[in-house]
């Protein structure tokens, strides 16, 4: 495979990579957790949205990511990209990439639906 191929190849489908990992990783700390403490997914998304909202950047592309794919709450790609705009606005390399992927993804209107609900978060 052509180095460009491969290139291209790699981006379409970096961000189903990226997932993959990420959801991995939240199923590793929620096993991680179970152990410790019965896991309360409600809880859990309501602690992540708390610490999203004081501008803790992993959580906010962690709230972007089960946003994305509606991971314990409605899939929203909207408010995905909100929450990946607010942590990629801090340098967050994975929020970058993944913002970058929806606005390709969802288009013009949706990235400015998107800009608007990122500034009320």
């Amino acid at each position: 495979m052509a180095k460009r191929t491969f290139h291209r190849y790699a981006a379409k489908i970096g961000f189903q990579v990226v997932m993959a990992v990420a959801i991995s990783g939240l199923v590793a700390l929620a096993q991680e957790n179970s152990l410790r403490r019965p896991v309360e997914p409600a809880n859990e998304i309501a602690a992540l949205r708390v610490e999203a909202e004081r501008g803790n950047a992993d959580a906010q592309s962690n709230l972007g990511m089960m946003y994305a794919f509606g991971l314990g709450v409605q899939k929203d790609e909207i408010e995905a990209l909100a929450w990946f705009n607010n942590s990629a606005l801090t340098g967050e390399e994975s929020a970058v990439k993944n913002r970058e992927i929806l606005e390709r993804r969802l288009g013009p209107q949706a990235l400015s639906l998107a800009e608007q609900r990122s500034g009320e978060i």
